[in-house]
């Protein structure tokens, strides 16, 4: 004889019950095994579609979030908006990082960006600057690239991330992008005065004006303009009329430093 499982129809244990059935096996009547099939009851069914719907729409929900595209724009008045399209665009990159979290992808209207403190690019985030109108989207054929152009102070066609001469304008860690920026007036007692390429990758970007300054006589700082360590990627950009104590507009500890047009370098130890 053979014998269904199925679920008690009283109660809210998860237990089994047999139930005879008159069938033969399928595989021949001298097969001493017993067929089994679990039949779940209809109203504890219907709670488990409820359950994988609900938990369906979280997973999306956190697959949206973890791949977050991030807008800012300088026309905007604030932080305020989510930053989730154009119309509600963030107005500072730093604020925009944090809406990014881990794996996001920041889109950065022409314009200046006077950030309050230094940004951190972590892994699995990309900060693209260069949008020139809202229409454009995230359209990459739409943007204007600071390395295609001279106008690297027209900021209707740059994105220009400024430190204000108080601080690092950028660290890029590994797995973080920063591309197509003018970062500039960035200053920094340890190496890299501008940006810090800390394993992550710069690339179409103009670093300009900026300086690294050590705090004292023994221990100068390298990298004016950029300090790439960690095994980072320069690539693509220009470095031009930056200020260190010693290793020029960039340096490199280890990684890579491609096709990059360095220039107008002054070495000193004097603050500016």
């Amino acid at each position: 004889m053979n014998f269904f499982l199925e679920q008690p129809r009283r109660g809210n244990t998860y237990g089994v019950q047999l139930t005879p059935h008159k069938a033969k096996p399928q595989c021949g009547a001298q097969c001493g095994a017993h067929a089994v099939q679990v039949t779940p009851h209809k109203a504890q069914a219907a709670v488990w579609g409820r359950s994988l719907r609900v938990l369906a729409v979280l997973l999306l929900c956190l697959c949206a979030h973890a791949h977050a595209q991030v807008f800012v724009s300088s026309s905007a008045t604030d932080d305020s908006g989510n930053g989730l399209s154009w119309e509600t665009a963030k107005r500072t990159v730093g604020a925009a990082l944090t809406v990014a979290g881990g794996n996001g992808h920041v889109c950065v209207m022409a314009g200046l960006y006077e950030e309050a403190a230094e940004l951190v690019i972590p892994a699995g985030v990309t900060v693209t600057g260069g949008y020139a109108t809202t229409s454009a989207g995230t359209d990459t054929t739409q943007r204007l690239l600071p390395g295609a152009n001279s106008q690297w102070t027209n900021l209707s066609h740059c994105t220009v991330l400024d430190g204000g001469m108080t601080h690092r304008v950028a660290t890029v860690q590994t797995g973080g992008r920063l591309e197509g920026c003018v970062v500039r007036h960035g200053k920094s007692s340890v190496h890299g005065g501008g940006v810090l390429v800390d394993g992550g990758t710069v690339t179409h970007c103009v670093i300009t004006l900026c300086m690294a300054h050590g705090i004292a006589d023994d221990q100068p700082a390298k990298g004016g303009g950029v300090y790439v360590q960690n095994n980072g990627i320069l690539l693509n950009s220009v470095v031009c009329f930056n200020r260190a104590d010693n290793g020029y507009g960039a340096a490199a500890a280890s990684g890579s430093v491609t096709n990059n047009t360095i220039t107008a370098i002054t070495v000193s130890t004097a603050a500016p």
